[in-house]
């Protein structure tokens, strides 16, 4: 029997980043195969907002917000003894109230470690049908360890995800990486031929590491002749305003940057701007499979990126972009790069790759094809 109801859950009911983007999309592609998705989440928020915007089904467990908080927020004793006392209550009122809906549900495809941990009693009786959908490598690897006896099968984003990740040996593994929309270039030639525009895409945080970024940019403007600035786009979560402020005091007090970098806001429609520019720059500190970095080439731009993970599975040719480690010893010429891959010819092979190698009907096949191992009762 084919699957017909599948029940996505993550966690971060308030999030709207690449692994709850690709899972949006996913559903999306699923239900066009007249699948019946439901996107669940543990609140309320901007996840299950988006969700129903996309005219998705939506189910909320309506868990307590105080134990939904950053687990730095319980590093005290007292609170941490608050955090298990909820937590326990939690468990038995999920199971009263909203053990019909993973049971009703073919398969469940989880997108985070936290879920497990908030759905543990119910994830442990749903084993069969469960799915583990590896975004990014998880710091906590006792528990990933541990969650992986309760999952029928474990995807992983990328393959250096599934290579620095330690599980049950007896689980069933596949590496799929994340498709997206063909999208074909508009780009029109600009009118200043000496001019580089860079464009780094990504939340305003210590993770994504803008600072360093701002550093490569130094160090590459320094190194041509041609009129080169940089836009930062991005938002900021509350937590991270220290390092908003950090950015734009390094940027305000550097005479030479105060007028080549820039900070944006959150855009929407981020292939149809930075389509407009010509080389990303990534210093992001851990990823799963960089998506702004797929985006960047779907758009046509060359890429220079710390070497994280899922790198290896996107930048599989010298005309997409290379990769550094620190910024003392950059192994590239900048002056090689725009001579030889900042052309229209390249843009349009790099945005060619993209739609054929990230596609939602090969990332929709390989999806239905793992789902070939669920057993449905």
């Amino acid at each position: 029997m084919s699957v017909k109801n599948i029940l996505f859950i993550d966690s971060y009911y308030n999030s709207l980043y690449g692994a709850q983007k690709s899972m949006i999309n996913l559903a999306l592609q699923l239900q066009e195969k007249n699948i019946n998705v439901t996107i669940a989440s543990m609140h309320s928020g901007f996840l299950l907002e988006e969700a129903r915007n996309n005219s998705i089904n939506t189910y909320s467990f309506n868990f307590n917000p105080n134990i939904l908080k950053s687990e730095h927020q319980y590093s005290g004793l007292y609170q941490k003894i608050t955090f298990i006392f909820l937590l326990f209550f939690s468990w038995i009122r999920a199971f009263i109230l909203h053990f019909h809906k993973l049971k009703t549900s073919d398969v469940i495809c989880v997108n985070d470690i936290r879920t497990f941990l908030y759905l543990f009693p119910l994830l442990m009786l749903t084993r069969k049908k469960n799915i583990w959908y590896i975004r990014i490598r998880e710091e906590k690897r006792k528990l990933t360890f541990l969650f992986s006896f309760i999952t029928k099968i474990i995807i992983f984003i990328s393959s250096d995800v599934k290579k620095n990740t330690k599980i049950r040996t007896n689980v069933l593994v596949y590496v799929l990486m994340t498709g997206f929309p063909r999208f074909n270039l508009c780009y029109k030639k600009r009118k200043d031929n000496n001019e580089i525009r860079f464009v780094t895409v990504g939340s305003l945080n210590q993770r994504k590491n803008q600072v360093e970024t701002i550093d490569l940019f130094k160090k590459i403007k320094h190194s041509t002749r041609s009129k080169c600035t940089l836009d930062i786009i991005g938002s900021y979560e509350p937590k991270d305003f220290c390092y908003y402020k950090e950015l734009n005091s390094i940027i305000s007090n550097d005479p030479e940057l105060n007028s080549s970098v820039f900070i944006h806001g959150y855009c929407e429609n981020i292939l149809n701007l930075i389509e407009d520019y010509d080389v990303f720059l990534f210093s992001s500190l851990r990823e799963g499979l960089p998506r702004s970095i797929i985006e960047a080439l779907h758009a046509g731009l060359f890429v220079i990126t710390r070497p994280v993970d899922g790198v290896n599975d996107i930048l599989l040719y010298d005309y997409l972009g290379t990769t550094y480690t620190n910024l003392k010893n950059i192994p590239f010429e900048f002056c090689d790069i725009a001579d030889k891959w900042l052309t229209p010819e390249f843009r349009l092979k790099r945005n060619q790759y993209i739609n054929e190698k990230f596609n939602n009907e090969v990332f929709v096949d390989n999806f239905l094809s793992v789902l070939d191992n669920i057993e449905i009762k």
